[in-house]
């Protein structure tokens, strides 16, 4: 991770393999802040995420104009699951040191740990900054949930309940392309609330 070169902020928004593009990224880059917009209709710990696969170059429409061009829509007819779920981001970025800050309308904003805990971000002077809690930055962002009320399938059981539910969303979108899914295990923390501390 030493050899990578410093950059002061980031911003990573392809709409459809955007994991596998920040894995090579992060590669050589070591960014201080970033900002990754996420796919917000999948929950918490989910880590779902669309794999390069050279279909996504062959279904790219070249000139787009109009509403299409202004809206920033993908220009890729269906047969296509993009981007990166918040889980899938936070277990990529974790062992590069970079930290959930903000998430906010899909998009989701990671400061490097070090440069947090310097720049004051942890409350106090020479207090450490712990990241923000994936699951409670996600429940706030969402509001009303297409696929209704994911909270209450997560508390029915992630492997049992929501792990099969978001399978069949992702099989029933008919990607054209490898999509990786799994049950993300949280960062550690350096504390937690059982222990007594705040």
């Amino acid at each position: 991770h030493d050899q990578r070169i410093e950059v002061d902020a980031m911003n990573l928004d392809i709409d459809s393999y955007d994991c596998s593009v920040l894995r090579e990224i992060l590669l050589v880059v070591n960014p201080k802040m970033l900002v990754v917009e996420t796919g917000g209709s999948v929950p918490p710990p989910m880590a779902v995420a669309a794999e390069f696969h050279p279909v996504f170059l062959e279904a790219v429409v070249h000139n787009i104009s109009g509403w299409a061009a202004i809206s920033g829509g993908t220009t890729r007819a269906g047969g296509f699951w993009n981007g990166c779920s918040l889980s899938a981001v936070i277990s990529l970025l974790h062992p590069f040191g970079l930290g959930l800050y903000r998430y906010a309308m899909l998009n989701a904003m990671f400061v490097r740990v070090d440069v947090a805990t310097v720049a004051g971000l942890g409350g106090g002077e020479g207090m450490p900054w712990e990241p923000a809690d994936e699951f409670e930055c996600w429940r706030r962002s969402c509001g009303v949930h297409p696929w209704g009320n994911m909270l209450n399938l997560t508390a029915q059981g992630v492997h049992s309940h929501l792990l099969p539910f978001v399978f069949d969303r992702v099989r029933k979108s008919d990607p054209r392309h490898p999509v990786s899914i799994s049950v993300a295990t949280p960062p550690p923390r350096p504390r937690s609330p059982a222990d007594g501390r705040t």
